[in-house]
C-alpha cells in the first residue's frame, strides 16, 4: 500500500476526467474507475445520432485523454456499492477498493418528469448507445417507408423533439439537415414535405437562458430549415 492518500474517482465524464487532470501532479494515488474505457463528449451526441460525426469523434479513450501520469491508474468496472463508514467501494469485476478521498462523477439519470409513455417510447440523449439507437431508428423508419410509402401518411417519418434548450435546438436542426440534405437524395421517391420535424417547448420562447436576440435567431433559423416550432406546449 502506498503511504500517499488515495483519491478514488468514480466516473470518466467531464467531472471525473477534469478531477484526474487537476490531480496529475499531486502527491496522491489517483484511481479513476468508469464502466466504459472511453469518455463521451455529450454535447456532440446529437451529431452522432444524425450521422454528422463518427463514433470516434464523440468517444475518446480515457487513457489517451489522461496520458497516463505516473500517479494515476484507470480501471474499467461498474460500481455496485459504496460503504462510507469503511471508506470502501465495491465493483462488479474489480476487487473492493478503499479510499481517503472519494469523487463522485457518475453522471445523470434521464428524467421524464412523470410524462406517461415517455420512458417506454422516447429516445434519451445521454450516452453513446442512446445516440446509436436513435441513428439506427431514423434509418430504419426511412427504409420502412421506402418499402411501403403508405406508412408516410401514418407519420412514420415524423420526429418530435421535446425541449427548446441548446440540446433540443441543435438536435432539431441536425435532424432537419439529415432529412433535407441527405435523405432527400437517398430516398427520392418519398415526399419530403410529409416528413415533419417538430420542436416542442413548454415556455413562451426557445433558448430562454439566452438573450432575446438569440432566442429570435434560433426560432428563425429553425423555421428556415423546415422545423416546426411549437412554444407554450406541454407534452
Amino acid at each position: 500500500m502506498s503511504e500517499r492518500p488515495r483519491v478514488l474517482i468514480l466516473g470518466g465524464g467531464f467531472a471525473g476526467v477534469g478531477a484526474a487532470q487537476k490531480l496529475r501532479k499531486a502527491d496522491a494515488e489517483v484511481v479513476l474507475v468508469d464502466r466504459h474505457d472511453y469518455h463521451t463528449f455529450q454535447p456532440l451526441l446529437y451529431q452522432l445520432a444524425t450521422g454528422l460525426l463518427e463514433t470516434t469523434a464523440v468517444a475518446h479513450s480515457l487513457r489517451d485523454l489522461l496520458e497516463r501520469p505516473e500517479n494515476t491508474t484507470i480501471h474499467k468496472a461498474t460500481v455496485i456499492g459504496i460503504d462510507l463508514d469503511a471508506r470502501e467501494v465495491r465493483f462488479d469485476d474489480l476487487a473492493p477498493m478503499t479510499y481517503d478521498f472519494l469523487v463522485l462523477g457518475l453522471g445523470a439519470e434521464v428524467n421524464f418528469f412523470g410524462t406517461d409513455g415517455a420512458a417506454e417510447h422516447a429516445f434519451p440523449m445521454y450516452t453513446l448507445p442512446h445516440a446509436r439507437r436513435l441513428k439506427n431508428h431514423l434509418l430504419e423508419r426511412w427504409e420502412a417507408a421506402d418499402r411501403d410509402p403508405g406508412l408516410v401518411d401514418d407519420g412514420v417519418l415524423n420526429v418530435v423533439i421535446v425541449g427548446g434548450g441548446p440540446t433540443g435546438v441543435e438536435t432539431a436542426g441536425a435532424v432537419a439537415e439529415l432529412y433535407r440534405a441527405v435523405f432527400v437524395h437517398d430516398y427520392p421517391a418519398l415526399p419530403q414535405e410529409k416528413a415533419r420535424v417538430i420542436l416542442v417547448e413548454a415556455g413562451p420562447e426557445l433558448f430562454s437562458m439566452f438573450k432575446p436576440r438569440l432566442r429570435k435567431y434560433a426560432a428563425k433559423a429553425l423555421t428556415e430549415r423546415t422545423v416546426e416550432v411549437m412554444t407554450g406546449e406541454l407534452v
